[in-house]
């Protein structure tokens, strides 16, 4: 990045120095983004023009062939003048650096780029540009390649680059900004609506009502929503026997059409504020982006082997991101309201991302590249995504990122003495554990409403335990087993017989269970060898001084910085009479001269208090001896 041009390294001071994130891209690559989260305070967003649904739809509309080209890297495409790179300036592991091109991570950003892009490409005819994306259309191929070409000699004198795998060329129909583009017109895709078009047939009257709940949320946008829920409320009903005929299945099919077809779904608008649901159950992930109250798409998954171990904070916010990737054309480059019943959600997307555990800090980076507004409302109130995350199809799984792998857990234990070993120990005690077994079980099923009171003691840290491999973590610290405790303290505290208050740090870095600072209390005081070498170790008590019967018989006197200046502090301890003196230097020349226009004004002083420097010094040793100071 430096040889290109990209960054530059800062030797001076600069006025703002922002924190480096690291993104990883979906291909693998990695994107260097500033978190700004100071500076995008004192930045005021302008808007940029961007084409809503309605123009173009007027342009793609009746349009035979299509190409759609993907600009890389298209930010640094813009270069910024001085007075901006310094304020874009990062901190390394080797030096400072400022972006000379403008970065990922401040808020104007996406607006800066689409106002310069649509100034490169402006007056060219069959283009379309949305943020980093251009469509490039013609009602016949000779005409579309003329556009293709245009737009190709314009890039090619403004130096700006495409991605070459996901550009389209000359195609007949093509996805462009979540809208599937053809010759019979402009509709939305197909996955934005599988998430209810592969809903499953409800099993039991709690399916059915959960079914009935989505439609009831829904129902201003469904014309004579209740005419054509009469059978499956009837079938909803307590009084009646559950038996699923031709007749539910009727409705219930008449239904799914219905929520994925218009008046249902509208096209997206980007004048209008943006607003996404988003839910975790026990197995599965559900989002809806909604404008205005109404859906614009649909979207959920089955959760893999091992997202099903997250604790529920780490579901949440799995959740999240996996709603802002299926909706990235909706939200990129503007702000969006997540929705989500998960209140804890809303302090850490507040805190710093280097004090919280590090898959949740893998996923907040996920989502840096979006302006996101998390907000807690209850679960009643979740209706959309709540039901999405429960009600799966059977189409609904595909390939999930695995966020943090076994190196997690092994970070955690690296510190311990035959680390390889002990994990697995870890792993065997906690399977023969019948707290921590059952502690699983809560982790994998689900919490109850009421819980064993063995298990009690961890209901308050419920939703940050997880499940690794068989290791049960509360965050990224490890929960460690009853057997295995006492081999903890030992390693904790016999690597240099550390105090109690250090011990209890060390622990709490990796380790957790119920009433650790206790144990580590108690054995530290069971320790021989701290018991035996004890006393040694203790404080000389204080002795105090004889009470003074005048002034000037025994003076205190120390030097004092504050405010980044030095004063010398002289103290009577009869009178309580204090002389504050401003230091140009703390010599011991310069305090004997101060000493002397003292000792002129008030009279010699008998005994003075003071030590370290300069008062040990030589010169102001034969200063006290010339004066008869004690």
């Amino acid at each position: 990045m430096e040889r290109d041009g990209i960054i530059s390294r800062v030797d001076g001071p600069t006025p703002w120095v922002n924190p480096l994130v690291v993104v990883e891209k979906k291909n693998g690559d990695l994107r260097l983004c500033l978190d700004p989260k100071d500076l995008n305070t004192a930045l005021k967003v302008e808007p940029a023009l961007i084409p809503s649904p309605d123009e173009m739809l007027s342009q793609l509309n009746k349009n035979k062939f299509f190409s759609v080209i993907d600009m890389k890297c298209g930010f640094w495409h813009v270069v910024l003048d001085k007075d901006s790179a310094k304020l874009c300036t990062f901190s390394s592991p080797f030096g400072n650096y400022c972006f000379n091109r403008l970065p990922f991570g401040l808020s104007v950003s996406p607006e800066i780029f689409t106002k310069k892009v649509q100034e490169v490409f402006s007056g060219l005819k069959g283009v379309i540009i949305y943020f980093d994306d251009a469509i490039v259309f013609g009602s016949t191929l000779e005409e579309h390649n003329r556009h293709l070409q245009s737009f190709l000699e314009r890039a090619r004198t403004h130096n700006v680059r495409f991605n070459s795998q996901k550009c389209q060329f000359c195609q007949e129909a093509v996805e462009f900004v979540g809208l599937k583009v053809s010759r019979m017109g402009v509709s939305m895709t197909t996955k934005h609506v599988d998430a209810i078009k592969n809903l499953a047939v409800p099993q039991s009257k709690k399916d059915l009502k959960h079914f009935l709940g989505l439609v009831k949320y829904l129902h201003r946008f469904l014309p004579h929503a209740s005419e054509l829920t009469t059978s499956l409320r009837e079938l909803a009903k307590d009084q009646c026997t559950w038996e699923w005929k031709q007749e539910h299945q009727t409705e219930f099919l008449r239904l799914k059409e219905l929520l994925t077809s218009a008046p249902m779904l509208r096209y997206f608008d980007p004048s209008v504020n943006v607003v996404i649901q988003a839910d975790a159950s026990q197995f599965g992930l559900g989002a809806c982006l909604l404008q205005e109250g109404q859906p614009i798409c649909f979207a959920s998954r089955v959760m893999n082997q091992f997202e099903k171990n997250y604790s529920q904070i780490e579901k949440e916010l799995l959740a999240i991101c996996f709603a802002c990737d299926r909706f990235h054309y909706y939200i990129y480059g503007r702000s969006a309201t997540v929705q989500s019943d998960h209140k804890p959600l809303q302090s850490l997307f507040k805190q710093d991302l280097a004090k919280i555990p590090a898959r949740l800090r893998r996923m907040r980076l996920q989502l840096f590249l979006y302006q996101l507004d998390v907000i807690y409302i209850p679960g009643k109130d979740l209706i959309l995504a709540d039901f999405l995350s429960r009600n799966l199809g059977t189409n609904d799984s595909e390939g999930c990122h695995n966020y943090v792998s076994d190196k997690y857990v092994h970070a955690v234990a690296s510190n311990i003495s035959g680390s390889q070993q002990i994990l697995q120990k870890f792993r065997d005690s906690t399977a023969l554990d019948e707290t921590l077994q059952q502690l699983l079980q809560f982790v994998a099923n689900g919490w109850p409403r009421s819980v064993p009171p063995r298990v009690q003691r961890y209901a308050a840290v419920a939703h940050l335990i997880s499940n690794e491999n068989g290791i049960l973590l509360l965050q990224d610290k490890i929960i460690v087993p009853t057997d295995l405790r006492r081999l903890i303290l030992e390693e904790i505290h016999c690597d240099g017989h550390l105090g109690e208050d250090k011990c209890k740090a060390k622990a709490r870095q990796r380790f957790y269970w119920p009433g650790m600072s206790s144990d580590i209390q108690n054995y530290i005081k069971s320790c021989s060898e701290c018991i035996k070498y004890h006393r040694s170790n203790q404080r000389e008590p204080l002795k105090p001084y004889p009470t003074s019967d005048r002034p000037w018989q025994r003076v205190g006197s120390d030097v004092l910085t504050f405010g980044g200046r030095d004063y010398l502090v002289i103290y009577d301890s009869y009178s309580k009479w204090i002389e504050l003196d401003l230091l140009q230097g703390k010599s011991a020349e310069t305090l004997i001269n101060i000493f002397r226009d003292k000792f002129s004004k008030y009279g010699i002083i008998e005994e003075l208090v003071c030590d370290n420097m300069p008062y040990n010094s030589n010169t102001f040793r034969e200063f006290a001896r010339e004066f008869g100071l004690r």
